[in-house]
């Protein structure tokens, strides 16, 4: 499992990603207030499948630094689908 961080429209986002050259990608999207650590578990169990896992901390949770002003939710879509292009993927399954 490896953790990254990219810039995502001056924003820093903490993600993981596994199985990079996989040719299926899963996004999970964290509840609110939750973090990549709530999902350890879960993530070791996909680490020899061969399917690309990413998930991120939302601004202000987890290793993700806070906003400098209050997001709405529009914010918070436009980030993930930056995020997405900044990735170079079109084609996911979201959960």
């Amino acid at each position: 499992m490896e953790f990254k961080k990219i810039l995502v429209n001056n924003q820093e986002i903490h993600f993981v990603e596994l199985n990079k050259d996989a040719p299926t990608c899963l996004v999970f999207l964290p509840g609110w207030g939750g973090s990549l650590d709530s999902w350890q578990n879960f993530f070791a169990r996909f680490e020899k499948e061969n399917v690309r896992i990413l998930a991120f901390d939302l601004p202000g949770f987890g290793q993700s630094p806070a906003p400098k002003k209050p997001w709405t939710v529009g914010d918070y879509a436009t980030l993930l689908k930056d995020f997405l292009f900044e990735l170079g993927l079109s084609k996911i399954y979201l959960f």
